[in-house]
């Protein structure tokens, strides 16, 4: 957590703060089966075992990231997910720090599953019905 008074700090010595792009589970239905998009989960293998993925996902758990951002391209937006979009939030900082476009989902898995989404598990697609 930072306080209003660290902030300052951060900003009076020269750094720079930028925000993420954050959309909802109805704008990632909408844009992720666009050209120029990428989707991201962020999620431990274990859990994607347990629970499922959204359909054309990549998986690259968040602490793992930074030393496999060769597979992501540069050139698409990266639409990232997690969970709930905690975990998401931390990706998409970090990947914006290296140059990357991205949009964080605003409640991830849990919000696609919710909403009916349709989701992979062992390596059948079925409709989310949890």
């Amino acid at each position: 957590y930072a306080t209003p008074e660290t902030m300052r700090s951060y900003l009076a010595s020269g750094d720079k703060i930028s925000r993420i792009s954050e959309i909802s589970i109805a704008e990632y239905r909408t844009e992720k089966d666009k050209s120029e998009t990428v989707c991201l989960d962020v999620r431990r293998q274990a859990e994607l075992d347990e629970n499922g993925r959204i359909p054309d996902t990549i998986n690259i758990a968040h602490t793992r990231l930074l030393e496999r951002l060769n597979e992501l391209p540069l050139n698409k937006t990266i639409l990232v997910t997690c969970l709930t979009g905690a975990r998401s939030m931390y990706a998409s900082g970090l990947l914006k720090s290296r140059g990357y476009t991205v949009k964080c989902v605003n409640g991830g898995f849990q919000q696609w599953v919710e909403s009916g989404g349709a989701i992979v598990q062992n390596a059948i697609t079925e409709q989310a019905s949890r």
